[in-house]
């Protein structure tokens, strides 16, 4: 069996989203002094590879906690959208219906990640368009996940596609990286 691994490694000069403090990770004990190893790390729920529960948008939401763990396993599916450079309409989405209909989890290769560590990893992603994002919805996935800091623009105050896909009972799972190892691949 391959694993590969979709998330970015996690220390203290990774890249974090532009209204967050940064991570810390600092050596609380070393084994010389206290028999034992240990750190403390600090750092936004947002850093790096993560998941958006319902909760994190909507004031009755789930917390991760109350999915089954059920949810956080399945059939994925990774589409190549690393030609389109603005929103990514519906019109994209729909070629690859059957697909999605026995998929458990979308996951958008938009090639961003190649950007991380960079000012412009924040800047003008591709996004799904909201007619894309409740097109989606007409599937029974479990989850949605992206190589890109956010489903919505880093700009945005009243984030669409996190409302559509987190209402539908979706988790989101944000700054993927390495798709491009599995894409053609369920």
């Amino acid at each position: 069996m391959r694993v590969i691994d979709l998330s970015h490694h996690i220390h203290g000069e990774m890249p974090y989203f532009p209204t967050s403090e940064p991570p810390k990770i600092e050596q609380y004990a070393r084994i010389e002094e206290n028999g034992y190893a240990e750190k403390v790390i600090s750092f936004h729920m947002h850093t790096g590879t993560h998941i958006d529960a319902p909760a994190h948008i909507l004031d009755d939401g789930k917390c991760l906690d109350h999915f089954q763990v059920s949810n956080y396993t399945g059939k994925g599916l990774v589409i190549d959208a690393s030609n389109i450079r603005s929103e990514i309409p519906v019109s994209f989405l729909e070629s690859q219906s059957e697909r999605i209909a026995q998929s458990d989890y979308i996951l958008i290769f938009t090639g961003w990640s190649q950007k991380w560590g960079s000012q412009d990893y924040f800047k003008e992603f591709p996004v799904l368009s909201e007619e894309a994002a409740v097109w989606l919805t007409r599937f029974k996935l479990k989850g949605f996940g992206v190589d890109a800091i956010s489903v919505d623009p880093a700009d945005s105050t009243t984030l669409p596609i996190h409302k559509i896909l987190l209402n539908n009972q979706m988790i989101l799972i944000e700054n993927l990286t390495n798709l491009d190892q599995i894409l053609d691949s369920e």
